[in-house]
């Protein structure tokens, strides 16, 4: 799975990159803690898991413009939310960010692969 989403993740994160004239220093696929899907440093260097490449493209498009989100506001105050509201096209309130991961249609077929 890692040698596959090493490939297929920074290319989807650098297509995000484009369509959102965005610019991350460095991208990397590692395994990250286990509720961890992505994370952005204050260098700009964002690392996704590998977990992502069996979700479904919106859901981990969505927690790529997350971490992208993260270029411009370190932290998860309120700039924060509305910012990435307007890259998902949507209200990214985090408590119904965190419900659409949590609760989404496939969350059974995504643990069952993660086991």
């Amino acid at each position: 799975m890692e040698q596959v989403a090493s490939a297929v993740l920074p290319a989807r994160l650098h297509e995000l990159e484009r369509e959102n004239k965005l610019h991350c220093q460095n991208v990397c696929v590692k395994t990250l803690p286990k509720d961890i899907l992505g994370q952005c440093s204050s260098l700009k260097d964002i690392t996704l898991s590998p977990k992502l490449v069996i979700f479904p493209q919106r859901m981990s498009d969505a927690v790529m413009l997350h971490e992208l989100a993260h270029l411009r506001h370190l932290n998860h105050r309120k700039g924060f939310w509305t910012f990435l509201s307007s890259l998902l096209g949507e209200d990214a309130d985090e408590e119904k960010f965190k419900s659409d991961i949590a609760y989404c249609e496939h969350r059974d077929m995504i643990d069952f692969l993660l086991r």
